[in-house]
C-alpha cells in the first residue's frame, strides 16, 4: 500500500528541532494570558468592592438623626418594637 510506505517513510523522519518547544512556546502564553485575565478580574472586584464600601459609607442616616443599623434595630429595643412601643 502507498499510504502505509508514506507512513513508515514519515514515521521514520526526524522531528523538527523547534517542534518540540513550539508546546512549551503554546502553553507558556497561554498562562501568560490566563494571569492577566485573572489579574484584571481580580483588580475589578477589589475596586467593586471598595466602591460599595465607600457608598455604603456615605449612606444618610435615618429619619431620628441617629445611625443606620445595616441589621436592624440594636437588640435592647426589640421587645420595646415587638410591643409596638418603639
Amino acid at each position: 500500500m502507498l499510504v502505509d510506505n508514506h507512513l513508515l517513510l514519515l514515521g521514520a523522519a526526524p522531528l523538527h528541532p523547534d517542534l518540540g518547544a513550539l508546546d512549551g512556546a503554546v502553553l507558556a502564553a497561554r498562562a501568560r494570558r490566563e494571569r492577566r485575565e485573572t489579574q484584571a478580574v481580580t483588580g475589578i472586584a477589589a475596586a467593586a468592592a471598595l466602591g460599595i464600601g465607600i457608598m455604603g459609607g456615605l449612606a444618610p442616616a435615618n429619619e431620628q438623626g441617629g445611625m443606620a443599623m445595616p441589621f436592624g434595630p440594636p437588640v435592647a429595643l426589640t421587645p420595646l418594637i415587638a410591643l409596638g412601643q418603639g
